[in-house]
């Protein structure tokens, strides 16, 4: 039995460097694509998420968790601050604005999983089938130093 180190370097004998870089883009275009579709799962959640946010509920909806607030009727003869009597009382309800605010979350979340959605998955797809520019940026490392070893001559012609 071969132990490890002498896998690796059977592996590294027959893989030259171009081939280890474009097997690390690979890799990392495979991590890439894994994030975009864990990320279109949470898409598919947060849009059913949208489904499941109740509506507007108001007095007559017959929900159990709710909470209304009414203002006082003025007392009969008085009038309000306008001078008028207010015709009809007004009633608010707390559901009311948190359903609203659940949505505007739920929409917010559905925007950002949207878009992790599209950028991961660009970019996983790009990586997995091109990669050239990051291939690129890894193998610049090996041409900066062979450019360091080369001798430079500079020459002063003073005619």
């Amino acid at each position: 039995m071969r132990s490890c180190t002498q896998r690796m370097r059977a592996i590294q004998s027959h893989m030259n460097k171009r081939e280890v870089v474009w097997l690390i883009v690979r890799l990392i275009g495979v991590y890439v694509s894994y994030c975009a579709i864990v990320s279109a799962f949470a898409l598919a959640s947060s849009i059913w998420l949208l489904f499941s946010v109740p509506s507007k509920t108001g007095p007559n909806t017959g929900t159990e968790n709710e909470t209304v607030i009414q203002r006082p009727e003025g007392i009969p003869g008085i009038t309000a601050p306008t001078g008028r009597p207010d015709p009809t009382p007004r009633t608010a309800t707390k559901t009311d604005t948190a359903a609203d605010e659940a949505r505007r979350e739920v929409f917010k979340l559905i925007l950002k999983d949207l878009l992790l959605t599209l950028v991961l998955g660009g970019i996983g797809f790009y990586l997995l089938i091109h990669g050239r520019i990051l291939f690129n940026i890894l193998m610049r490392e090996n041409q900066a130093a062979e450019k360091e070893k080369e001798p430079e001559s500079i020459l002063l012609n003073l005619t």
